[in-house]
């Protein structure tokens, strides 16, 4: 079955192993949306797809504000491949 929006790979690379934490902070770690973040570093492609779902209304808010409206969807995809694509450098 296809992913819900289309760009997300099917697997991700254990990031976590190759770039470990160097601090966790035990507030940030009940944010819902860091606590996906994190998951989808350690390899979970189901919790990118929980942050986008947490997050897409205010990206898609300020992607509004930013840019011109016949460009919001293109801006807020773009948004959520730079973030997949640096998940090892959160």
């Amino acid at each position: 079955m296809p992913h819900q929006f289309g760009y997300l790979p099917l697997e991700f690379p254990p990031i976590r192993k190759i770039f470990p934490p160097t601090r966790t902070s035990p507030a940030s770690m009940t944010d819902p949306a860091t606590v996906a973040l994190l998951a989808a570093q350690d390899g979970d492609p189901a919790a990118f797809e929980t942050f986008v779902r947490i997050t897409r209304s205010d990206v898609t808010g300020y992607c509004r504000y930013l840019g011109d409206p016949d460009h919001v969807d293109d801006l807020v995809q773009d948004t959520y491949l730079r973030a997949l694509r640096s998940l090892g450098t959160f």
